[in-house]
């Protein structure tokens, strides 16, 4: 799998209430656009695994200094 077509950044989703989310680009899409063999849904897994951790220090980050964060 070509690592350049997928990746995420942590946003903030103006749909959620401005809270930090992660954005997926390259495979968050309903349309059928590619398949995967079992390495590329691991080495996914894991992106999305560290995307959701960064994730999680981004709220807790936010949360303990009580002001919005550039993080």
């Amino acid at each position: 799998m070509d690592n350049s077509i997928f990746r995420t950044q942590i946003v903030r989703n103006p749909h959620k209430g401005n809270t930090p989310c992660v954005a997926v680009f390259g495979v968050d899409t309903l349309e059928m656009v590619d398949s995967y063999t079992p390495l590329e849904m691991e080495t996914i897994i894991m992106k999305l695994t560290d995307a959701l951790d960064d994730l999680r220090v981004r709220v807790r980050v936010e949360a303990d200094s009580g002001q919005p964060s550039l993080f």
